[in-house]
């Protein structure tokens, strides 16, 4: 299935270039709670993009959504001082973000496409450390269990296919 960026961008509100702030000295468990209080508040954007990803299986849907976020956001990780978070017409028209915004648009459209279907989709956000003296995490994705109950890992990150996590924090938005 091929979903194009302005199919998407069609169906949500124009882009404005406003930025606020959430908090100026931001730590690991303030950015983890940005990425969910986004979720809960742009969920109204994604109910109108969401079904355009859904697939015939779980694992097509997760396909879909995997190879739309890396041929359409470029990485571009954010600095320790500027972390933010956006609705999905904010990140695809900047057409770049980093781990934050894959997982914020991956989890956003899963969670939209399981409200209009009334059939939940089990997924959750993964926050992980790769290094071993590290345990506070520092990049997040998202797991969805599949249909026949095993997980799949969506992290369109480049790289992210070759490393696996030494720790990390699974939560349920």
């Amino acid at each position: 299935m091929t979903i194009c960026k302005q199919q998407i961008l069609s169906r949500l509100p124009d882009f404005r270039d406003q930025w606020i702030t959430v908090k100026g000295q931001q730590q690991v468990p303030d950015i983890i709670d940005s990425i969910l209080q986004s979720h809960r508040d742009f969920g109204k954007y994604y109910d109108s993009i969401g079904f355009l990803f859904r697939g015939n299986t779980i694992s097509d849907t997760c396909e879909n959504l995997y190879h739309f976020c890396r041929d359409n956001i470029r990485y571009y990780e954010e600095s320790e001082d500027s972390q933010s978070t956006a609705i999905p017409t904010g990140i695809l028209v900047r057409g770049y973000g980093d781990c934050k915004h894959y997982a914020s648009f991956v989890a956003g459209c899963l969670d939209a496409i399981s409200r209009a279907e009334g059939t939940p989709i089990d997924f959750e956000y993964c926050f992980a450390s790769y290094k071993k003296d590290q345990q506070i995490p520092y990049h997040v994705f998202v797991i969805c269990k599949d249909d026949d109950g095993s997980e799949i890992w969506i992290d369109p990150t480049p790289g992210a296919a070759e490393k696996n996590p030494v720790w990390w924090v699974r939560v349920k938005p």
